[in-house]
C-alpha cells in the first residue's frame, strides 16, 4: 500500500479499503483473510467513502460532480479476471454554489446525500431525482446515517435535523 495516502475510507462491511494519494487518485484494495490486495485506481479526489452494504463506493471528480461504482459482491469470488473490476453506475451533478463549502457526503442505498454549509442534496439514483433541503438560521456540519433510510443533520447550533428518505420529510430534532 503507497505511504503517500492523505485520506483513508473503509467500506462498512470491512472489503475494501480507498486511499486519496498526493499523486491524484483513490486507490481500491481489497482486505480478504488478512491480505490486502489491490483492486484498482479510480479517477477522484476527497471526499469519497462506500455505501453502508459495502455495495457501492462515490468519489468527487470537481465540486458537485460525483461518480458513483457498484463494486463487487461478496460472492463473486473471481470478480478480478473479469473488467472492469469496478463499474461506473452514474455520474451525479448537483448545483452546489462554489463559494459554499461541502461538509460531508454519503451513500445509503440508492441515495447520494451532500451536506453543504447552507443545503442537504439527496440524490435518489433508481429514479434520478435531487431533494433539496435549505437550513434557516444554521448550517450544517456533519452527517449521519441509520438504517431505516434516515439521515441525521448535525448543524452548528448543536440542534439536530432529519430526513427521513422514504418520504423525503424533515424534522427538527432538539
Amino acid at each position: 500500500m503507497p505511504n503517500d495516502a492523505v485520506n483513508i475510507r473503509a467500506s462498512a462491511d470491512n472489503r475494501f479499503v480507498g486511499l486519496e494519494t498526493e499523486k491524484g487518485g483513490i486507490m481500491l484494495y481489497e482486505l480478504k483473510d488478512g491480505a490486502v490486495t489491490f483492486v484498482g485506481r479510480i479517477e477522484g479526489q476527497h471526499p469519497f467513502g462506500f455505501s453502508l452494504d459495502g455495495g457501492h463506493m462515490f468519489v468527487t471528480l470537481e465540486k458537485g460532480l460525483f461518480q458513483i461504482y457498484r463494486l463487487p459482491p461478496k460472492r463473486d469470488k473471481d470478480y478480478r479476471f473479469f473488467l472492469p473490476k469496478f463499474l461506473p453506475l452514474k455520474k451525479v451533478r448537483l448545483e452546489i454554489q462554489k463559494s459554499i463549502a461541502m461538509t460531508d457526503v454519503l451513500l445509503l442505498d440508492r441515495y447520494l446525500v451532500v451536506l453543504t454549509w447552507k443545503e442537504l442534496f439527496v440524490y435518489d439514483w433508481d429514479n434520478e431525482t435531487i431533494q433539496r433541503f435549505r437550513f434557516n438560521k444554521s448550517d450544517g456540519r456533519s452527517l449521519l446515517a441509520s438504517s431505516d433510510q434516515e439521515v441525521f443533520v448535525a448543524k452548528m447550533d448543536r440542534t439536530l435535523a432529519k430526513i427521513d428518505l422514504r418520504d423525503m420529510r424533515s424534522y427538527s430534532l432538539r
